[in-house]
């Protein structure tokens, strides 16, 4: 069993409705973040923080008290390739149902990784219902620096005290009670911040062995609203480690930026690291009903003002990313069912819900209309041809080798991808001489294979 975390939230809770991944019944919440830090050269140590609301698992009575078993499962892939998987099983126990109202629980993995760009799944599962949850997030790594001046991740947390034991929650001398959602309000009006400095100029009798930290609380705008006092600290070694607070119960609802600099006053150096977090207080919204909140949402997304037919002809272009039981979901909702369909579809593909801007949303629309524009032939528009299937889905190819008509061989390219499932390959032939490319072979998972394509359409 892994040691967890719990603790009332209270009314904390509502937001993840607005901001948080959204579920259905069936569905357990799970709510994720991360954190980057220094490890031994050319690696990250990196931490990544869950919660789970308690209210959506199942507790069966045992012995005159209430028990939730449930299991966590991590898998980590660089490209299409696992690189580790980790599963673990957690028990919670309670005196008294009422007791889970408001309450999440909080774990914590950590692993180290290289260089690349992975990409991470998390699912729980409820072995008393069966009941599961999902989530997904791109996880970058980059190495640190071995002479200049830099900061990890910050971390956010709701509750960071001193503590020389040894726990999950842990981290040089302090218990940190990580916050994966990021969202502080009245329950919770102090942000709690933790980040590692490195690389800090060498100590020397005559060297000024000062370094300087600020912080600043921006808006989304990157206006400053709140400037902390500096904090002038002695170095002591080459890494330091900022531990911290700051009240945030006065801001209004919306989004936010904690910014950190530091400079190193020997060389003249200057690194700042930020994070955005959200603020929630019930009384910004007052006079409105929380499903009308909802609507807020809704109201906003530009499939709002469509008609039905423009959201089917909309839904058919998202095929080659909608799962099996999103297109058969949708079959089923009213139109304004399919509205709200599309907000929860481009939600649970956000990247970072902290942020205005949905970047896979914005680069799949951006592939489509590239689909359109280069791959369009007669009456089949770009995003419907092989050609632009495969843009649309992997991107922009590493390289194309393209063949034209000599010696009566049909023309024909090839689109190759280095680093996707260790490098894959499209074959496409004009099979009538017009200028229509047809997707006749490749080497990815999942897609056509003939590997005697050569012998049927160039001989």
């Amino acid at each position: 069993m892994r040691e967890i975390c719990h603790i009332f939230l209270g009314v904390q809770l509502i937001p993840l409705l607005l901001f948080g991944q959204m579920t259905e019944d069936d569905q357990i919440s799970l709510h994720g973040d991360f954190a980057r830090f220094r490890a031994q050269e050319g690696w990250n140590y990196v931490e990544m923080y869950f919660s789970i609301p308690r209210e959506r698992l199942k507790y069966e009575l045992k012995d005159e008290t209430y028990v939730a078993q449930f299991k966590l499962g991590v898998e980590i892939f660089l490209g299409d390739s696992l690189v580790s998987r980790e599963s673990w099983q957690n028990v919670d126990r309670i005196d008294s149902l009422g007791a889970i109202q408001g309450q999440e629980l909080f774990d914590q993995f950590s692993t180290f990784l290289n260089e690349g760009m992975y990409h991470v799944r998390v699912t729980i599962t409820d072995l008393e219902h069966a009941k599961t949850g999902l989530l997904e997030m791109d996880l970058p790594i980059q190495s640190f620096s071995s002479d200049s001046l830099e900061m990890g991740d910050i971390q956010m947390a709701l509750r960071i005290v001193p503590d020389r034991n040894k726990s999950k929650f842990v981290k040089n001398g302090y218990n940190i009670l990580p916050n994966p959602h990021r969202v502080y309000g009245p329950d919770w009006p102090i942000l709690y911040y933790y980040c590692e400095i490195y690389n800090l100029s060498p100590l020397k009798g005559s060297v000024d062995s000062t370094y300087i930290v600020n912080i600043k609380l921006l808006d989304m705008n990157q206006h400053v609203i709140r400037s902390l006092p500096p904090k002038i600290r002695k170095r002591q070694g080459s890494s330091a480690v900022e531990v911290g607070s700051a009240v945030v119960a006065n801001l209004v609802s919306g989004t936010y930026v904690l910014y950190f600099d530091v400079i190193d006053v020997a060389r003249a150096d200057t690194v700042s690291q930020e994070k955005s977090f959200l603020i929630y207080r019930p009384s910004d919204f007052a006079d409105e009903e929380q499903p009308f909140i909802e609507d807020r949402i809704t109201h906003t997304d530009e499939s709002f003002g469509m008609t039905e037919s423009e959201l089917d002809i909309l839904f058919e272009k998202l095929q080659y990313i909608a799962d099996k039981d999103e297109k058969k979901l949708y079959k089923n909702f009213d139109l304004e069912g399919k509205k709200k369909f599309m907000v929860t579809f481009w939600r649970k593909r956000d990247p970072d819900l902290f942020t205005e801007v949905n970047e896979i949303k914005q680069e799949y629309f951006r592939r489509l209309a590239f689909a359109d524009a280069e791959f369009s032939f007669g009456t089949t528009k770009g995003w419907q041809s092989d050609e632009g299937r495969i843009y649309i889905i992997y991107g922009e190819p590493d390289q194309i080798d393209r063949y034209p008509n000599t010696m009566g061989q049909r023309p024909f390219q090839v689109w190759y991808y280095h680093n996707i499932e260790n490098g894959i390959e499209f074959v496409y032939v004009d099979k009538g001489g017009f200028g229509d490319l047809e997707l006749v072979h490749s080497t990815a998972r999942n897609e056509i294979k003939d590997y005697e394509w050569q012998e049927k359409w160039l001989k």
